[in-house]
């Protein structure tokens, strides 16, 4: 039986590779709906829409990411990042569907010098990550059919670090990067298909997924190096940028239940790079 799939956010780096793979890879049907065509903070649209046709899984690519401006826009982000995804949990819950939603590593506050597992205990320091692990618990207390997936440092489509720092090395011989931070990017063509992996096994909980973690100034250098460019790199520490948001400084996520369950572990930062890149 062909599954019916309602993807949110298609504008998105994320939900453009949903969007694709899913198109050309699943034989799913599956309405894509971008920002203009659904405003999920508003609850009379999103069960309009859910209730639409019998959807087995609703994905919600849809973020507030703005991290430093949510500290001014705090309504703003709770709105979309909180309010919106309770709508969706309600809708899904009502409508017998699964609801898949991403998170972020944002939502701890980088003090643990070991990895994150899912049950470590959320602190977030930002509004940015408040509000996204309010709506981690708005899912959780409506419905028990849900995929919550973690991720940090996303890149795969038109404007990401990778991106960012190839336009930077265009402008600049001299470039600041950050040396104290550490994650885990997470490449949105990898992340698609291990969450598949979970939607085959029908699976539900909390999971984390990224490729292997690195320093955001060894991530850059390598960046750098693989286009040949021959600028300076300058490491700077993390308190001393002028963010309005504060950001974890250690926020590697542990993988370590994907693994387990789908026996299959997720390409190492540098692989991934290669390939988008490529």
């Amino acid at each position: 039986m062909r599954q019916n799939i309602l993807l949110l956010g298609k504008d998105g780096q994320l939900g453009g590779e949903f969007a694709r793979f899913f198109i050309s890879n699943t034989g799913c049907n599956v309405d894509v709906l971008g920002h203009g065509d659904i405003d999920i903070a508003d609850k009379r649209m999103v069960f309009d829409v859910v209730k639409r046709r019998s959807y087995s899984t609703i994905i919600n690519c849809t973020a507030y990411n703005n991290v430093d401006l949510a500290e001014k826009e705090k309504e703003v982000a709770f709105k979309v990042n909180f309010i919106g995804v309770r709508n969706l949990a309600e809708a899904a819950q009502k409508n017998h569907a699964k609801l898949i939603h991403f998170s972020t590593d944002y939502i701890f506050d980088g003090k643990q010098t070991r990895p994150y597992c899912i049950y470590d205990s959320p602190n977030p320091l930002s509004i940015y990550g408040k509000s996204k692990l309010y709506g981690e618990k708005a899912i959780k207390e409506i419905t028990s059919n849900y995929l919550i997936i973690r991720v940090s440092w996303v890149f795969g489509g038109a404007n990401n670090f990778i991106t960012k720092l190839i336009k930077w090395s265009r402008q600049s011989n001299k470039l600041e990067i950050i040396q104290d931070q550490i994650s885990s990017p997470t490449y949105t063509y990898d992340l698609v298909r291990a969450v598949y992996n979970l939607i085959n096994k029908d699976l539900s909980g909390t999971f984390h997924i990224t490729n292997t973690p690195v320093k955001k100034i060894d991530w850059a250098k390598y960046i750098l190096n693989k286009i040949n460019w021959s600028g300076q790199i300058i490491g700077v520490n993390l308190k001393d940028v002028d963010f309005k948001a504060a950001r974890p400084r250690y926020a590697i996520l542990d993988n370590f239940l994907y693994n387990s369950v789908v026996n299959v572990e997720m390409p190492s930062w540098e692989d991934a790079t290669d390939r988008f890149l490529e």
